[in-house]
């Protein structure tokens, strides 16, 4: 229980999402607690009785959740301290984590229809009293999220696990997919501001790596992890800020990406334990597990300060935030229910709100248009005229800006053509390249050079590792040898050949081609025979800073 939502298995997770809600009507959330206690210093329950609620969201005044007992998605309003049930016609909520969202006047939940037990995402009209299903078809919706206009939930093949990411614009009826390759895995979108983030599998490295996309622009950003992600990313309604936990030598680090900036840093205090972050404004919450059992915490970005919002022996987590105001899922009375404070630490009035699952406009959710998950017109990334993925590195060391080793080559600028020269239409040799901003204590660098864009998936061109931490970079034209002066050694790449092999991509839109170097605080003992998954998987647990350099090349 200690860390059940830090320790997620991605597709198991999702899966579960879907399929929790059959059997389950009568049932706990979770395991009781220690007992009854009091409510948290500071705070407000604004939910009691029977029955497990859990998995709130907030905007503005207006906090949701999910009531096990109903099976109903929840409305209250902190301003006014009326709370309602949003009905569903023969269909249940689906009761998990990041099944349910708020934004402004709109919500969004994942519903399970009694009928085919399939699941689909509806939009509730909280200023109209309006329902609206945004899917109506047999394949499984899930984790939706809302800010503003934008909706995005993960389509969810259940025979293989495999998620892929959609939006709907609520201004003008526009939906569409943000899969750019079958073979890629999208799980776990978050909207904010204009931007969707999600995670994805695309390198195919054991490791998902952050995503977000900007569905105004087109432009797409990843920040690539060299740990475990333990727990899903969250982003502000603004789209400035994005956390999230990534497992680094066993154990959970709480990452806060600027947007703006491009720049990561890692916060929460010495022996910090942080699972399912949110942020808002200037303040990051989150549930932590340092003190034995989970606790919420608050960071300000501003100040660089972290403060513990609750400190008792009853299980705390889930936390959201919106505008100052704190909403978490506690176990204080052997059932789980709601709990708000606000940053300055005062309670929020106490109302009495009540329930009635009945007697509010019902909807069909047949009926309404459906809408075609392939093939839609309206939005596709493969090709878009302004869609330029760009990539940067994730890393972060404690209270400190991310320690990025700056990469360059004197053949081509970064996000700029490769040469001829370096590809298979070419002489096919290794391009120049240097760094700089290695940090002390390093012990050893290794590069591995990738196209996620290749039709089979991600396509591994250069394996090159143990390099002197004293060089500054590697000259043109390295030999395709195991063993170079030095002690570096070369593995394979995805053509099992040693060395080097050169961009070669098939006809059509140019593919990106990745130069990760990696700052190791150990020197790898490895075989003779080495590839991209051996390397990587022996150097996750001491990469102390990461580089990264992009080249294009199109035929």
């Amino acid at each position: 229980m200690k860390r059940l939502m830090g320790k997620i298995a991605v597709a198991a997770v999702m899966v579960a999402a879907v399929v929790l809600v059959a059997g389950v009507v009568s049932a706990q959330l979770f395991p009781p607690g220690p007992g009854p206690t009091q409510t948290p210093s500071g705070a407000t329950a604004i939910t009691s009785g029977p029955g497990d609620k859990g998995f709130p969201a907030i905007s503005g005044n207006t906090i949701v959740w999910l009531d096990n007992s109903t099976m109903s998605v929840q409305v209250y309003d902190a301003a006014s301290g009326r709370s309602m049930a949003i009905p569903g016609n023969s269909t249940y909520a689906v009761v998990s984590m990041r099944q349910v969202d708020v934004s402004g006047n709109y919500v969004v939940w994942t519903g399970l229809s009694a009928a085919t037990m399939s699941s689909d995402i509806y939009l509730y009209d909280t200023a109209r009293g309006s329902v609206t299903p945004l899917t109506n078809d047999p394949v499984y919706q899930a984790l939706p999220s809302i800010s503003g206009n934008f909706v995005g939930w993960v389509n969810l093949d259940m025979a293989t696990g495999r998620g892929e990411i959609y939006w709907y614009n609520i201004a003008n009826g526009h939906t569409g997919s943000l899969l750019e390759n079958a073979s890629i895995n999208q799980i776990f979108p978050t909207a904010g501001g204009g931007f969707i983030t999600w995670l994805d599998d695309r390198r195919a490295s054991g490791h998902a790596d952050l995503c977000w996309v900007s569905l105004t622009k087109g432009d797409l950003m990843r920040y690539v992890a060299s740990g475990n992600v333990s727990s899903p990313p969250a982003v502000s309604s603004d789209g400035r800020w994005i956390v999230w936990v990534v497992e680094k030598a066993r154990s959970p680090v709480l990452y806060l990406l600027d947007t703006t900036t491009e720049k990561v840093q890692q916060i929460a205090g010495e022996g910090a334990m942080p699972a399912n972050p949110a942020v808002d404004g200037n303040y990051v919450v989150w549930t932590d597990y340092r003190n034995g059992n989970g606790d919420i915490y608050l960071y300000d970005i501003q100040s660089g300060q972290e403060r513990q919002i609750t400190s008792d022996s009853a299980e705390q987590m889930f936390p959201d935030i919106s505008n100052g105001r704190i909403v978490w899922m506690g176990n204080n009375d052997g059932a789980w229910n709601i709990y708000s404070a606000s940053i300055g630490g005062g309670a929020q009035p106490t109302y009495a709100p009540t329930y009635a699952p009945t007697g509010y406009p019902t909807y069909a959710p047949t009926g309404y248009p459906t809408y075609a998950p392939t093939g839609h017109p309206t939005y596709a990334p493969t090709g878009h005229p302004t869609y330029a993925p760009r990539y940067s590195t994730l890393m972060g060391e404690a209270g400190n800006a991310s320690p990025l080793i700056e990469m360059n080559s004197s053949a081509f600028a970064n996000g700029t053509s490769i040469p001829v020269r370096y590809t298979c239409d070419g002489d096919n040799v290794s391009p120049p390249l240097s760094w700089s901003g290695v940090p002390d204590g390093t012990e050893s660098l290794a590069l591995i050079v990738d196209d996620p864009d290749a039709p089979g998936g991600n396509f591994t061109h250069w394996v090159i590792y143990n390099i002197s931490p004293e060089e500054s970079g590697l000259a043109e034209g390295l030999p395709r040898e195991r063993d170079l002066p030095g002690g570096m050694h070369q593995g394979n790449n995805s053509l099992g050949t040693t060395g080097y092999i050169g961009p070669c991509p098939p006809r059509g839109p140019a593919h990106h081609y990745v130069f990760h170097l990696y700052a190791l605080n150990a020197t790898p003992d490895l075989p003779a025979t080495v590839d991209r998954a051996v390397l990587e998987a022996e150097i996750q647990n001491y990469t102390v800073a990461e580089g990264v350099l992009v080249g294009t090349y199109g035929r």
